[in-house]
C-alpha cells in the first residue's frame, strides 16, 4: 500500500459504507475543535485539557478505546501528556485499527514539532504514539506501559533529542518510510524488537541503550540504519538485517562503538542484506 499511487496521488480504498465513517456525520461519536491553525479530533468520552498559557495539553482516557488526532498543527515548545487506563484493571484486548482507521492512542498527522515534549502512560492501542507525515524536532518522548508498539512513525522526517520507553508488549520503536535522527535512546523491556527500521527508512542513532528485548535492532525492507555508542543487554538477537516484504529489498545496518552483552545470538542476516560492525 505504501506504493499505491495513481496520477501522483495516493489512493485509498474504502468500504462501500464509508459514509458511516465520516468525521462530520451527524451520527459521529467524536468531538472536533480548531486549534493553532489546525484541528483536534477526539473520542467523545476522552478528557481534553488545553492550558494555552503554559503550552500544555493533558489527555485522559475514560474508556480503553479513547483516542485523539492532532491535524495540521505547529507544536512550538508544547508539552503533551497522555494518561491511559491502568491495564491491570481493564481487558487487554483491542482492535489494531479503530473505527476511524487510526492505530494510535495519540495520533499526529501533518504536524510540525519544535522542541515538543510528549508523554504517554498505559496506552491501550496498536501504537501508544503514532506520527504520520510529520516533521521537526521533538525534545523528549517518554512512553511507559504500551500494550503493543510504543512509538510508531511513518512517512515522517523527525529529529528526537531523547527517546525513553519502558515496557512495550510488541516493538518499543517502529520507524517506517521516512528519515529519523535520534540523539539518545533508552529502551527497556521490549517484547519483540527494541528498534525496528523498515520500508525504505533512514535512521541515524548517536547513543543509547536497549535492555531486555527479543531483538535489539532490526533494519529491514530497503532501509539504512546507522547506530553508534549503543549498549544492548539481555537480548535474544543483537543485530538483524533482512528483507521481509516482497515489494522491498534487503537492508543495511552499520554498527559503531557499540556492545552487546548477555545475548543468545549476535547476528541475523539474510542473503540480500548487509551488517557492518566496527
Amino acid at each position: 500500500l505504501s506504493k499505491n499511487i495513481y496520477e501522483k496521488k495516493r489512493t485509498i480504498f474504502l468500504p462501500k459504507n464509508y459514509s458511516q465513517f465520516k468525521f462530520n456525520s451527524e451520527a459521529s461519536t467524536i468531538k472536533k475543535l480548531n486549534f493553532n491553525q489546525g484541528e483536534i479530533l477526539y473520542s467523545k468520552d476522552l478528557i481534553l485539557e488545553i492550558l494555552s498559557d503554559n503550552k500544555e495539553i493533558n489527555i485522559t482516557q475514560t474508556k480503553p478505546d479513547d483516542w485523539i488526532l492532532f491535524l495540521n498543527i505547529n507544536f512550538n515548545q508544547w508539552d503533551i501528556n497522555f494518561k491511559g487506563i491502568n491495564l491491570n484493571h481493564k481487558k487487554k484486548n483491542f482492535d489494531r485499527i479503530n473505527y476511524y482507521g487510526m492505530t494510535g492512542c495519540i495520533n499526529f498527522y501533518n504536524v510540525e514539532f519544535d522542541n515538543t515534549k510528549i508523554f504517554s502512560t498505559n496506552g491501550l492501542c496498536e501504537d501508544s504514539i503514532n506520527l504520520i507525515n510529520s516533521y521537526g524536532l521533538i525534545k523528549l518522548i517518554d512512553i511507559k506501559n504500551a500494550s503493543a508498539d510504543g512509538l510508531d512513525a511513518d512517512f515522517s522526517n523527525i529529529k528526537i533529542n531523547q527517546l525513553n520507553i519502558e515496557f512495550a508488549a510488541n516493538d518499543c520503536v517502529d520507524f517506517s518510510k521516512g528519515k529519523y535522527d535520534i540523539y539518545n535512546i533508552d529502551l527497556f523491556e521490549c517484547k519483540d524488537k527494541g528498534i525496528s527500521v523498515g520500508e525504505e527508512s533512514i535512521l541515524k542513532l548517536k547513543k543509547g541503550s536497549v535492555k531486555k528485548s527479543n531483538i535489539g535492532i532490526a533494519s529491514k525492507d530497503s532501509s539504512i540504519a546507522d547506530i553508534k555508542n549503543v549498549i544492548f543487554k539481555n537480548v535474544d538477537t543483537c543485530f538483524s538485517s533482512y528483507n521481509k516484504k516482497q515489494e522491498f529489498y534487503g537492508s543495511l545496518l552499520t554498527v559503531q562503538n557499540s556492545n552487546c552483552e548477555n545475548y543468545v545470538k549476535k547476528l541475523y542476516i539474510d542473503n540480500q542484506s548487509t551488517v557492518k560492525i566496527n
